[in-house]
């Protein structure tokens, strides 16, 4: 029974380690107020004991003298606790303190009991009364959280104090062993209390820890559920997006085609119809249109589904740059937009091939989907600083019809559908800045976007240098 007593007082000592803290900022406010209580009660004495010393006889002199010596260090050492103590309540605010505060309670707790034993053996000279000391265990007990072995060293060495002045003060040997069994008896309920206050605060600081931890994981809990119920917006707003797609960006490309196979269909001179340059122009486009389309779907969804893998490799970027303004040069021709390239030819960038080409493929066919017929189109490198890395910065700039600052943010949020018509009426899936700028994202980049409308527009971003 006494074991299962015992095991159910026991604090667990990781447990301790965390309520060190509580226990420690608990104590400095007690013994800060104990102090300032303490204070005017001092001077009370010094005034009471000190006021007609000069008129005492010599046993009633010095024991009045010895009440105010005693009271005189009482006050300094209150004072001087007061200070330290809230001293090291403001100071743990910011540092640990931890240390220099479980010294000043341990030696605060001493001292006070000495001071009750000192006490005691200077009242033998008029009383045989012990209750200085008994009102110091009390008031130890009460006002320190001390561990419980620590508590019982203390009172132990207290009573040595209190045995060893009372065998010097007090002659009568009855009243000696009389006092002497009082004062174990007040080290017994200083003990007591003090175990019961230690206990008790333990359990009512678990509990709090155990409330505080429970309110921050339900905080956690709750920001989880809050980040889930974004992504699931989030989610659904894909989903419409990828419905506005498939079911008004490739119905309209293969109206296109259906249209005009049907006229071919319904025509009395199929074959003069079927080479007319117009019909196959109208074919060619609106099926390099829906397989644009078919590529950038394919790729937001994987990249949607962290299905696509980032396989950064070497590139010679100026190479990768002529391969896509080759698979354009029919529209370029057509257009008879002027490239101006300022590629350095060694550089090398370290990147995913398919995420920088697809970044290329788009950017490049904006360009030129937006610059009207003779213009031009800019495309240019440099080697840039970014947070002590190199970074090469690519720029694509055109000559073209521009935007405004809504039209970008609309460009580069999926929550918006915004597909707008080229210079000759060429169409787009509203797809592509936004996989642009999570490829380059991935990279650690930044796509930055400068247009003027009437002007045209600039596409900026930085990948890193080998």
């Amino acid at each position: 029974m006494l074991n299962n007593f015992f095991d159910k007082l026991r604090v667990d000592p990781k447990e301790l380690v965390f309520l060190e803290k509580e226990v420690n900022t608990l104590n400095l406010k007690r013994i800060y107020l104990l102090s300032i209580l303490g204070l005017p009660l001092t001077i009370i004495h010094i005034i009471v004991f000190g006021y007609d010393l000069s008129e005492a006889t010599d046993e009633k002199y010095y024991w009045q003298l010895g009440i105010v010596l005693n009271n005189i260090f009482t006050f300094i050492f209150l004072l001087t606790v007061a200070i330290l103590s809230k001293k090291f309540h403001l100071d743990s605010l910011t540092k640990d303190r931890s240390k220099a505060s479980r010294i000043l309670v341990w030696s605060s707790f001493i001292i006070l009991l000495c001071l009750g034993s000192v006490v005691v053996g200077i009242d033998q000279a008029v009383t045989s009364s012990i209750t200085p000391f008994l009102v110091a265990c009390t008031v130890t007990s009460v006002v320190f959280l001390v561990r419980p072995r620590y508590s019982i060293i203390g009172f132990l060495f207290g009573f040595l104090v209190f045995y060893l002045i009372l065998v010097q003060t007090q002659p009568n040997p009855d009243i000696r062993l009389s006092n002497i069994m009082n004062g174990i008896t007040s080290i017994c309920i200083g003990i007591g209390i003090s175990m019961v206050m230690w206990f008790g605060n333990m359990e009512r600081l678990q509990q709090q820890r155990t409330i505080a931890l429970q309110k921050a994981e339900l905080e956690k809990n709750y920001d989880i559920l809050v980040e889930n119920s974004k992504q699931l917006k989030e989610a659904n707003e894909t989903k419409d997006k990828f419905f506005s797609i498939v079911t008004h960006d490739i119905k309209s490309p293969l109206a296109g085609i259906i249209g005009a196979l049907n006229l071919v269909k319904e025509s009395s001179n199929k074959e003069e119809l079927l080479f007319h340059d117009g019909f196959l122009e109208l074919i060619y486009q609106s099926s390099t249109r829906t397989e644009r389309l078919l590529d950038n779907l394919v790729l937001w969804s994987q990249s949607q589904t962290n299905r696509l893998v980032f396989n950064p490799i070497t590139i010679n970027i100026a190479d990768l740059l002529q391969e896509n303004l080759q698979l354009q040069e029919a529209t370029i021709v057509n257009k008879e937009i002027k490239i101006t390239n300022a590629f350095s030819e060694n550089d090398f960038v370290n990147g995913d091939k398919e995420m920088i080409n697809a970044v290329f493929r788009n950017l490049l066919s904006n360009a030129i989907k937006f610059t009207p017929r003779s213009g031009q189109i800019f495309l240019n490198s440099k080697i840039i600083k970014v947070d002590d890395r190199q970074m090469l910065q690519i720029e694509v700039r055109d000559s073209g019809v521009g935007m405004t600052k809504k039209q970008i943010n609309d460009l580069l949020q999926i929550k918006s559908s915004l597909t707008t018509e080229g210079t000759e009426m060429e169409l787009g899936t509203g797809l592509g800045l936004m996989i642009c700028k999570e490829f380059i994202g991935k990279h650690q980049g930044e796509l930055i976007i400068e247009s003027e409308l009437g002007v045209g527009s600039s596409f900026i971003f930085s990948l890193p240098l080998i």
